[in-house]
C-alpha cells in the first residue's frame, strides 16, 4: 500500500485476507511504516460509538455500508496516527 492509497482499498485487503495490519511504502516503494487495522476502523466508526462501544451494536449493515463508503475520498496517509511510527531506513 503506498501513501496515498485509497484507505477503502486498505479496509478490502485488511478485511478480504483477515490482516491485523499492512506494511506502508514510500514513494520510491520502500517501507515506511505500518497502518494497524485499528487505525482504518477509527477513521470508518463514527466518534460517537467509539466514546461508547455499546452503540456499535445498533449499526445495521446499510449504515456500517455508508460509514465504509465515505472512506472512499480518504488516503491511507490520512488513516496513519499522527505520531506515525517510521521503518528505519534500508542500510
Amino acid at each position: 500500500m503506498g501513501l496515498d492509497t485509497p484507505v477503502i482499498e486498505a479496509a478490502r485487503l485488511l478485511a478480504d485476507q483477515d490482516l491485523p495490519g499492512l506494511i506502508v511504502v514510500d514513494a520510491d516503494g520502500l517501507p515506511f511504516t505500518i497502518l494497524p487495522g485499528t487505525q482504518v476502523l477509527r477513521m470508518a466508526v463514527p466518534g460517537y460509538c467509539q466514546d461508547d462501544p455499546a452503540l456499535a451494536r445498533v449499526i445495521d449493515e446499510a449504515h456500517a455500508d455508508l460509514f465504509l463508503r465515505q472512506l472512499s475520498e480518504r488516503t491511507v496517509r490520512e488513516a496513519l496516527p499522527a505520531s506515525g511510527v517510521n521503518c528505519p531506513s534500508p542500510i
